[in-house]
């Protein structure tokens, strides 16, 4: 049995994590002062040209965030009114839904499969005329099954937008998800695998038509100091964050490595107790977040809370059940046209703490205090 006295597992703990750095983010924020580079510059572009290294892409582009990335990724596209259907899951935090409402699209919801990720043979039968893109949600670093999906896209000259939001340095068949489809979207928010001191995001793709839009459509779509070509927003990516991030990616494929062995752990000791999120044959799987299945979820996080241990949900409710989308009628392409797989799943999903914060001995506590409790089922 192991004892942990009076410590709490913090579900996340991102002071340690950014701890290691103090030294070296203060020395690249006295370099910036000095040389007075505030907004994009010399740093933002040793991002980009990091990124795509990482990636294997041609091309990448820094943004504010992850969720302007979706934005003007539809907006590429073309989406701008209800006739342009976008595919899409409700299994997946709102903003993956919130995009194509905020460029005036029509989201789409196909159920999910076993992996938690949207079924490839759903996002057929949604396909009409009136479609658009996909976005595609490699939901807590679990690659879906892009190969399929990448499949369906071509086949009906459909745009593949990859959320990869949750997914950097997740893998299919060796190959970088985010680079499967025609734009791979990432968000760099403090609680990614790759998390900048604020917020921050990125697109890659392997079109330079794509990367000189994006270029301009994150600066106010400005061709020169005094034009524009076309009204777009602000998402310049602020030098400070690329300073940091050009440290953290560094040691990304580490802190990758340390969540995966975590990720072991918790399936070595859990698996006669709980189930886990299916994981397609040939993926490699950045976790995010470790996802467990579970029964009695609201009586384990009460018992877990109890033993000093916070476990969270991602996501309670779905995107379609939110307050903000009660007003739509949406399409619903599933078992009986409703989304059963993504209800019963995300009365189930629980996320379990995870990260640098821990260690071998906190990790396997938690699954001793998760195995205890069903013993008294």
């Amino acid at each position: 049995m192991i004892i942990l006295n009076n410590i709490k597992i913090q579900f996340n703990d991102l002071k340690p994590y950014f701890q290691k750095y103090r030294k070296s983010f203060h020395d690249g924020l006295n370099k910036l002062l000095d040389e007075g580079d505030y907004i994009l510059g010399k740093q933002v572009e040793l991002l980009e040209s990091k990124l795509s290294s990482y990636l294997n892409a041609k091309y990448t582009v820094a943004l504010g965030s992850g969720t302007d990335a979706l934005i003007l990724a539809l907006k590429f596209c073309g989406v701008k009114d209800t006739s342009n259907e976008v595919i899409t899951t409700s299994m997946s935090y709102l903003a993956s839904t919130s995009c194509i409402h905020l460029v005036g699209g029509k989201p789409v919801f196909v159920d999910i499969g076993n992996d938690l990720n949207m079924d490839p043979q759903l996002v057929e039968k949604a396909i009409t005329t009136k479609t658009k893109a996909i976005i595609v949600v490699h939901l807590g670093g679990n690659p879906a099954n892009i190969i399929e999906i990448k499949r369906i896209a071509k086949k009906y000259n459909i745009f593949l937008i990859e959320d990869s939001s949750q997914s950097i340095g997740a893998k299919y068949n060796n190959k970088m998800i985010g680079t499967f489809g025609d734009i791979g979207v990432f968000s760099l928010h403090p609680l990614k695998n790759l998390g900048a001191l604020g917020d921050a995001g990125f697109i890659c793709c392997n079109n330079k038509k794509i990367k000189s839009w994006f270029i301009k459509a994150r600066n106010h779509g400005h061709t020169s100091r005094n034009n524009c070509t076309f009204w777009s927003m602000n998402s310049r990516l602020d030098t400070i964050q690329a300073i940091f991030l050009n440290y953290l990616l560094d040691d990304l494929s580490e802190r990758i490595s340390n969540r995966r062995a975590q990720a072991k752990i918790y399936n070595r000791f859990l698996k006669n107790n709980v189930k886990f999120p299916l994981i397609q044959n040939k993926s490699f799987v950045s976790y995010n977040f470790i996802y467990i299945i579970v029964e009695n979820r609201n009586n384990l996080i009460e018992y877990l809370k109890n033993q000093n241990i916070e476990v969270k949900i991602h996501y309670p409710i779905p995107i379609h059940k939110l307050n903000a989308a009660k007003k739509f009628k949406y399409k619903f392409v599933g078992s009986g046209n409703k989304l059963k797989n993504t209800d019963f799943y995300s009365r189930k999903i629980l996320s379990l703490p995870s990260g640098c914060h821990l260690n071998n001995k906190h990790i396997r506590y938690v699954c001793e205090s998760i195995n205890k409790y069903y013993s008294y089922e």
